[in-house]
């Protein structure tokens, strides 16, 4: 077991079997055999250095209070896409960082859109990145993108504005590939 320190240094310690994180009781996706203790409460994470892998043993409402005191980072990002069960959590993560330029676009800034969602008058405005993420999933499943179809095909099937859907795919793609190599081969060797 590990626990991250003030300074966000991994550090052994001695537990077992229990997950924290902000003092909340987590258990881990099974793939993942570590376990991490925020020292602090109040910590949030403010570099990209690991994504919690949340199961159902959080409240939603705790949940989302703390994802609304964390700072928009990818593994924050990525936490909070597998907390709301998307179907394609990694693939959903990787086009919305791809949609962002890695979370620096203009737009995911100023209105914390991490979809290039649209209105009649413009981007669509939200008053945290977390609504965007909500958004996101609904949008997906208003579209009905379900576990058994494969992501790259759905996206195939929806209508994009002024977009290379080849060359689109590609690049969610090869995010996808980054993120899986970073969270969970990274963490299981470990």
């Amino acid at each position: 077991m590990y626990k991250i320190t003030n300074e966000l240094k991994l550090v052994p310690v001695k537990e077992k079997k229990h997950y924290y994180v902000a003092g909340f009781l987590l258990a881990l996706v099974s793939i993942i055999t570590l376990s991490f203790k925020v020292v602090n409460d109040s910590q949030v994470f403010k570099k990209d250095t690991l994504a919690v892998f949340f199961t159902d043993t959080v409240d939603a409402n705790a949940m989302d209070t703390f994802m609304s005191k964390s700072e928009l980072n990818e593994s924050n990002l990525l936490t909070y896409i597998i907390k709301l069960e998307f179907t394609h959590p990694y693939e959903s993560c990787a086009q919305m960082l791809f949609e962002t330029n890695n979370l620096e676009s203009n737009v995911c800034k100023t209105k914390n859109n991490l979809g290039g969602f649209m209105t009649s008058q413009g981007y669509k405005k939200f008053n945290h990145w977390t609504q965007s993420v909500k958004f996101s999933k609904k949008w997906q499943e208003s579209r009905k993108l379900t576990k058994d179809k494969n992501f790259y095909s759905w996206l195939n099937s929806v209508p994009y504005h002024g977009t290379d859907k080849q060359l689109y795919n590609s690049k969610v793609a090869d995010i996808t590939f980054k993120l899986k190599r970073k969270y969970i081969s990274t963490l299981a060797k470990k």
